[in-house]
């Protein structure tokens, strides 16, 4: 498996992927966390740290597309990288995903991802 998934206590559903990322790895993660009722949590956080990202554009927008045909209800996703290419690629996807209910945000450093996961808790 390409992706690990772990429901933290605080109710973050934390999506950690092996390298290299491929669209079929992002679309068995997006599988596993939804249901017909939407997504399984929330508040997400996808680290993408250290990982080779071979994702096109055009697999990015497709992933964007069905990620907002899922929404139904106010969410937070937090995406983490260290490459550059794949911390532009995370920016790309975060303006094709943009949606009136679901914030994203793009980060380089972890403890300032579940930092603002969780200010979104708090509110």
């Amino acid at each position: 498996m390409a992706y690990r998934i772990q429901l933290q206590h605080d109710g973050v559903a934390r999506v950690t992927f092996d390298e290299p990322v491929t669209f079929d790895d992002a679309f068995a993660a997006f599988l596993a966390l939804t249901s017909e009722d939407g997504f399984v949590a929330p508040r997400r956080v996808f680290d993408l740290r250290g990982c080779d990202f071979r994702v096109t554009s055009s697999e990015l927008r497709r992933l964007a597309h069905m990620g907002k045909n899922q929404d139904r209800e106010p969410s937070r996703i937090a995406l983490i990288a260290d490459r550059d290419f794949t911390f532009g690629r995370l920016r790309q996807h975060r303006a094709f995903r943009e949606s009136p209910i679901t914030d994203i945000s793009v980060f380089r450093d972890e403890a300032d991802a579940m930092r603002w996961l969780e200010d979104s808790h708090a509110s």
